[in-house]
């Protein structure tokens, strides 16, 4: 099975996609960074990247040119590529050199908060994720993680499917409805309850944006640290 893993760590902004615009429900796993393990793993399924760069698609057909990508590539004139994006049924981003975990899980009744770390420095980076958590039923997410170290995106060819080209898209209404119904039954038969994980329900204040943008820059590649932070 072949394995593709891009090393995103000065792009992540650019390549993660958060704000689909087809109803694509994006889930996140985060059993493995609750306890703020100094290297982690987010699992992830439904989500969208963009891979319009050499530097991004260029690794998958490097490492195999007979790939949907590689395929896809070929019919096109890559001088005028402006759009090409992925839907990754299941792909793991891999973050080291974690430093901070801050989470919010919302339900339809509540919701719990989970904070690890109190200090970060001028250049560290952070990475935020959003979407649907693939833990629990009915759950929405919010994930900040802040790091010194590398993210990585890694999935296999099996797991990838072409979004959209240029201006025309390749995954309609009902396959959408599809993929979002498929991830919600498997969720629904895992049974796990939030109050079983052992959150702390400590709310980080950098979860809101406006706390948040006192302490980090915004650019296309990266969430940089511009104050130290220490509580």
């Amino acid at each position: 099975m072949i394995k593709y893993k891009l090393n995103i760590t000065d792009c992540y902004p650019q390549v993660i996609c958060l704000d689909n615009n087809i109803g694509l429900k994006s889930y996140f796993s985060i059993l493995d960074i609750i306890n703020k393990k100094e290297n982690s793993s987010i699992l992830l399924n439904n989500m969208v990247i963009n891979i319009d760069d050499e530097l991004w698609y260029g690794v998958i057909t490097k490492t195999n040119r007979n790939s949907i990508v590689a395929r896809a590539l070929n019919s096109l004139d890559v001088n005028g590529l402006d759009i090409f994006t992925l839907m990754m049924q299941r792909a793991e981003l891999t973050i080291s050199g974690i430093k901070c975990v801050y989470i919010k899980l919302s339900t339809d009744t509540d919701n719990y908060y989970h904070s690890i770390g109190n200090e970060f420095c001028v250049g560290d980076k952070h990475i935020w994720l959003a979407g649907y958590c693939s833990d629990f039923e009915n759950t929405t997410i919010n994930i900040m993680l802040v790091f010194d170290g590398e993210i990585h995106l890694n999935f296999h060819e099996s797991d990838i499917v072409i979004e959209s080209i240029n201006f025309n898209s390749y995954i309609n209404f009902d396959n959408v409805n599809d993929f979002n119904k498929a991830n919600d039954s498997f969720i629904s038969l895992k049974k796990i309850r939030i109050e079983d994980l052992g959150f702390n329900n400590i709310k980080s204040g950098l979860l809101e944006f406006n706390n948040n943008i006192k302490y980090f820059d915004y650019s296309e590649t990266g969430n940089v640290a511009i104050k130290n932070y220490n509580i």
